[in-house]
């Protein structure tokens, strides 16, 4: 695309074009390259960049004009899913990250995190959130992850469900806009209570989603400690955070609107 830009596409059976909204074609000319066919592996050299993919497994790394390694993937599947009763694909990306990399990015969220490596970030775009899935390494390269549907960074896929407890929270009246004009609107909090339990003791990311299309509150405690604790009258449904546990039972907490349905999502940071 560029002297430093290449986009990678992998598709599964027939391709299905969709409108591009991020590639104008027209304002741009393609730059001069270079492809080399070699045993296992075939590599494309631009003036800025090249990429190496591997023969046998499809994955990718990028290196830089002096043959240093800028991104490199290790694994990538498409696997078949649903949306809506419409037959499609899961795309998941897996790429190395030294430790001392830092990774900036995503848009504009209310999680307080700047460099976002290890965090688990739900990508929706809401009222109050922007979200933009491009990622910005301290590396020296921008990644774009440019498709249609919902993503998940750093993807976390065991969950505990929460239950809501008999005794409420706090009561609070507020003023609201509606259809019918001002009024006035009772909110209700209730507790919601969850056991996670960790086979080992490290970082974790953590990932609340409250079960609604939009939050007025995010609250989360951990063995009495709590480690969220924002409200507001728009908030994404998801919000984000890492924490220090140890191995073993872990009680949570979360005062939230009563009729919310929490779960969190967690996952070793690595």
């Amino acid at each position: 695309m560029a002297d430093n830009a290449v986009r990678v596409k992998y598709t599964k059976g027939a391709g299905r074009e969709l409108p591009e909204p991020l590639y104008l074609d027209s304002l741009r000319q393609s730059p001069s390259y270079k492809v080399k066919d070699k045993k296992g592996c075939v590599r494309v050299d631009l003036k800025h960049i090249s990429v190496v993919v591997d023969k046998a497994t499809g994955q990718a790394t990028f290196l830089d004009e002096k043959g240093n390694t800028l991104f490199s993937e290790s694994a990538k599947s498409l696997t078949e899913s649903t949306v809506q009763g419409e037959k499609t694909y899961c795309a998941e990306l897996k790429f190395n990250s030294p430790e001392d990399e830092y990774q900036f990015g995503l848009g504009q969220f209310q999680d307080g995190y700047l460099n976002v490596k290890g965090l688990t970030r739900r990508l929706t775009q809401v009222n109050t959130q922007i979200s933009i899935p491009f990622l910005l390494s301290s590396k020296g390269y921008g990644l774009l992850w440019n498709n249609y549907g919902l993503t998940d960074f750093n993807p976390a896929d065991p969950k505990v469900v929460f239950s809501k407890q008999g005794s409420s929270g706090e009561q609070q009246v507020v003023s609201v806009t509606s259809t019918e004009g001002s009024k006035q609107e009772v909110r209700q909090e209730n507790a919601f209570v969850a056991t996670l339990k960790t086979s080992k003791a490290g970082r974790y990311a953590l990932l609340l989603d409250v079960g609604q299309a939009m939050a007025r509150k995010h609250h989360l405690q951990i063995d009495g400690k709590t480690f969220v604790d924002v409200k507001n009258m728009w908030l994404p449904p998801t919000t984000s955070v890492i924490v220090d546990l140890e191995a073993g039972e872990h009680q949570l907490t979360s005062y939230l609107e009563k009729d919310d349905k929490p779960v969190l999502y967690y996952i070793t940071v690595r």
